[in-house]
């Protein structure tokens, strides 16, 4: 395969960031249209499900394929985060020179939606941590040194989460949903000429539609809404620490460090319904983590006894030099006679 002109860019930018990492943030975050000259570097917790759903109305994609990898989804919109359903290369499977033109023309759109930190935050803790979404037990038990949550009360709150990630995340590599967005898009080598936030996500799928030269959609549709029976409680300590740790996001984009007003009113106490609903839909998101978990592990597990089966009948049909030189003539009967070493 070719050098590639990105990683070889962004390498001299940032040369802590181990190369797999980022051919494997390239290979999965970058959507690229050569002919229409666009590319979209997508942020997790930024629009990213409606952006790349409206991507694949753009393409005429077919319906969604779900189960294609082992990412544990809990809402079958989000099968549109498996790659292979969002019919756009990456930027790793363009040539050097597209590379090249992708990154540095100033014919190309490099489009991203951004975030005001505060939220994004915020919004993470919502739906990943909260609720404790498969794939997100690890920070349960780094909080609470278990693995099941005994009930509402106990589930992790913002401001626990928000302590633990000033404590174990290196904000530059750490979990996508709350890293850095200056960080994960590689800012300092890729210079973005359409920067939206979603806020004006409407004007962000109206710059895409006039890309592909379509109209655009009447009204940008969520993809993903939390819960709404959550009411975060940001205190000013809190909201103190979010502004330190995300600092250069802030300044990235002009962000106001000022949190927005609507995250301080009081934390609406759950009726007993809603405590119900919401303890319901932990235990359901625990079940599936462990399906997930053991889904894996049966497909790895079929995976390497098929690699000992297959080694096997390629022992047989084609067999070691070794073992030929000990049979390579045969009798009049057709029996193999062993040669001695020496011949």
């Amino acid at each position: 395969m070719s050098a590639s002109y990105a990683i070889g860019r962004i390498r001299s930018q940032y040369p802590d960031i181990a190369k797999a990492e980022i051919e494997s943030r390239l290979r999965y975050s970058t959507f690229v249209d050569a002919t229409s000259k666009f590319l979209y570097f997508e942020i997790p917790k930024n629009a990213c499900s409606t952006i790349k759903l409206y991507l694949r109305e753009m393409k005429q994609a077919p319906a969604l394929a779900p189960f294609t990898d082992w990412a544990p989804e809990t809402n079958r919109n989000h099968f549109v985060h498996s790659r292979v359903n969002v019919p756009l290369p990456s930027l790793l499977d363009l040539s050097a020179a597209q590379q090249e033109e992708a990154i540095d023309s100033d014919d190309f759109v490099r489009l991203l939606v951004v975030r005001n930190p505060y939220e994004r935050l915020v919004s993470a803790w919502k739906s990943k941590v909260f609720l404790r979404e498969p794939g997100f037990g690890y920070v349960y038990r780094a909080v609470r040194g278990r693995d099941e949550p005994s009930g509402y009360e106990d589930l992790v709150s913002l401001a626990e989460f928000v302590d633990f990630v000033e404590r174990c995340e290196d904000l530059s590599s750490c979990n996508s949903h709350w890293r850095l967005q200056s960080e994960h898009i590689f800012h300092r080598s890729i210079k973005y000429n359409s920067v939206f936030s979603t806020d004006t996500l409407g004007q962000a799928l109206e710059a895409i539609a006039a890309v592909f030269a379509v109209a655009p959609p009447r009204q940008p549709r969520k993809a993903n809404t939390s819960v709404e029976a959550v009411r975060a409680a940001l205190t000013p300590e809190t909201a103190e620490k979010i502004r330190r740790l995300y600092s250069p996001d802030f300044a990235a984009f002009n962000f106001s460090t000022a949190p927005p007003a609507a995250l301080f009113r009081p934390p609406q106490e759950a009726d007993p319904v809603a405590r119900r609903l919401i303890e319901e839909v932990v235990e359901r998101n625990i079940l599936l983590d462990s399906l997930y978990g053991r889904w894996r592990e049966a497909s790895m597990g079929w995976r390497r006894r098929s690699r000992r089966r297959l080694a096997r009948v390629k022992s047989a049909l084609f067999p070691s030099r070794r073992e030929s030189k000990r049979t390579v003539a045969t009798d009049a009967a057709g029996a193999s006679i062993p040669l001695s070493r020496s011949s």
